[in-house]
């Protein structure tokens, strides 16, 4: 994902708003994706025409609608980031079952990359969450997303 300025609103459905900073992600050459609200308040993954936005590179590009405090995140409760923990001592929904090992463990025993672990993970969680037809959704996305990236990786060989 990365933030972008939307620069030309007109005649947007679902309406952009001009100046406003927008997260996106980008799965076809030319169009920007973003999430965003419908009237019954759920949320629409929209694409957009990239000309509509210009790129945000520096912090400086950022204006009141997308506020940036640096250095402003207090650290100083991390007592020991050396310590274990437990999978019992886990803070986790109710919909997350680490009783046979954490999704973690198993991707790292089995040397998943990013894409693979969060397409895993979605779809082993999409029916418990409640949250089904989204999560397939974002899964399919991701899929999509790893496809391009993969197939600009290889182009480059």
């Amino acid at each position: 994902m990365k933030k972008v300025k939307c620069i030309n609103a007109r005649r947007s459905f679902p309406v952009l708003e001009e100046n406003k900073v927008y997260e996106v992600d980008e799965f076809e050459v030319g169009y920007y994706y973003i999430w965003m609200p419908t009237p019954i308040g759920t949320k629409k993954f929209c694409r957009y025409l990239k000309e509509r936005f210009a790129e945000i590179n520096w912090i400086d590009d950022l204006d009141e609608n997308y506020p940036v405090e640096v250095d402003s995140v207090d650290l100083s409760w991390i007592k020991n980031l050396d310590a274990t923990i437990t999978v019992e001592e886990l803070n986790t929904p109710s919909h997350y079952d680490n009783s046979k090992g954490t999704l973690y463990k198993v991707a790292q025993e089995r040397g998943w990359n990013a894409y693979l672990f969060d397409i895993v993970k979605r779809l082993e969680r999409a029916e418990k969450k409640g949250e089904f037809q989204t999560d397939l959704e974002k899964s399919i996305n991701v899929i999509k997303l790893w496809m391009s990236e993969k197939d600009a990786s290889d182009a480059t060989k």
